[in-house]
């Protein structure tokens, strides 16, 4: 498991605007992550953090991806581009306030740095384990190095 600054290491972001506050799990075309909703400080509100933020912790949790991916070829994390989603579709309009969520990022196609992730963002808690609240299908662009031998 990484935790928050570990993550931070991976991202072009820093600071606040690092949402990412785990990753749990990571291979060749997925990685699972987690945000403490009271961690967005910059976002949260009394409602909690509106639920279209989930459209950028499934970016940042792809990026986080991308970061480990680059790290294991001994390359630095670079930036990417968040082209757009299909179908994002939440159950709710906020994220609570003291809830936790885990996204779940898988990698289904990847051309040339054009990417599409399936994405899946459930609740953790006690009471809800593992209920789904949001998914989509994000775009990504990336660009690819030139192969020099």
């Amino acid at each position: 498991m990484l935790d928050k600054l570990e993550v931070e290491r991976l991202l072009p972001h820093s600071g606040q605007m690092v949402f990412i506050d785990r990753v749990l799990e990571h291979d060749d075309v997925s990685i699972v992550t987690e945000v403490d909703v009271d961690s967005l400080e910059v976002l949260v509100s009394e409602r909690g953090v509106p639920a279209y933020v989930g459209i950028e912790l499934m970016a940042q949790s792809i990026a986080a991806w991308s970061g480990l991916v680059r790290k294991s070829r001994n390359k630095p994390p670079q930036p990417g581009f968040l082209l757009g989603t299909r179908k994002y579709e939440c159950e709710v309009s906020f994220f609570p306030r003291g809830s936790t969520l885990r996204i779940y990022a898988e990698e289904i196609i990847n051309n040339e740095g054009l990417a599409t992730f399936g994405c899946r963002l459930h609740y953790i808690a006690d009471t809800c384990d593992g209920d789904l609240v949001a998914e989509a299908r994000i775009s990504v662009y990336s660009e690819q190095e030139e192969n020099v031998d």
